[in-house]
């Protein structure tokens, strides 16, 4: 592979984490362009994009497999939606559009790249989300649970929150890390692979303008991540209170049998 791909140099692998180190723990988010590709780490999925085509490293199979599966399903309702109704087709002076979400609307016009791009931002995010509504109900159901004593419920409580602490780190790292890219107009003009070379092949100068594309994009997957960071922040209060108040209740309960 690195005999391939010239651009690509041995320690990119060590920053997707692919250096067999990081065990099941994702590595920290990356995204950065290697001349005629963009490297991606983002939670637990890492790969090469290209203009056409992307290559997901299979650390977790099962995961990347079913990531490749929508993916692919996805640029084939692309395809099939240009073929029977382009999006914005004029029919008799009228626009029609397709009715479709939020990325399927960025993937009727975006490039190959920021498709796979916003593709695996959007798997982070909902990871992130689903591993927020278990902790919240595991919460939830250490609050409730009534008939615990409290050394008990202290025992308990500390893998949750040390665990709840690592989940609110990662979202908080790769929401830095693409705060750290919004920051720089250059890179993000990087990641445009496919008006690169279509400005190559002409021999003219990228628009500079063109990177407003990637800072929507990125803006917008910030916010999801501040939402679900501050949701997981709350959730870390709730479980603070909560041992506070166990550990109170077993201090009256110890000075009770000092007095006896």
């Amino acid at each position: 592979l690195l005999r391939g791909h010239s651009t690509i140099q041995v320690r990119d692998f060590f920053s997707l984490g692919l250096d067999g180190q990081h065990g099941a723990t994702p590595g920290s988010p990356v995204i950065f362009a290697r001349g005629n590709m963009l490297l991606c780490g983002i939670g637990a999925l890492k790969g090469l994009v290209y203009t056409n085509k992307a290559i997901i490293f299979e650390e977790n199979g099962a995961h990347s497999q079913i990531f490749a599966d929508e993916l692919s399903e996805l640029l084939q309702d692309r395809h099939q939606r240009h073929v029977d109704m382009p999006l914005g087709h004029d029919v008799g002076g009228v626009e029609e559009e397709v009715n479709v979400d939020l990325l399927d609307r960025h993937v009727e016009t975006a490039d190959f790249e920021m498709i796979v791009v916003e593709k695996m931002l959007q798997e982070c995010c909902d990871s992130f989300d689903r591993r927020y509504l278990i902790y919240r109900r595991m919460l939830q159901h250490l609050s409730t649970n009534e008939g615990e004593d409290d050394a008990s419920s202290l025992l308990r409580l500390v893998p949750v929150r040390d665990s709840l602490q690592q989940f609110s780190m990662q979202i908080k790292e790769t929401r830095e890390a693409l705060l750290t890219l919004l920051d720089n107009e250059q890179d993000m003009l990087e990641m445009l692979l496919t008006k690169k070379s279509e400005a190559a092949s002409e021999a003219s100068a990228l628009d500079l303008h063109l990177h407003d594309e990637v800072e929507l994009l990125l803006e917008n997957y910030v916010r999801v991540l501040n939402r679900t960071y501050n949701d997981v922040l709350y959730l870390q209060y709730r479980l603070a209170s909560k041992q506070e108040l166990a550990a109170i209740a077993l201090d009256v309960y110890r000075n009770t049998l000092l007095r006896i």
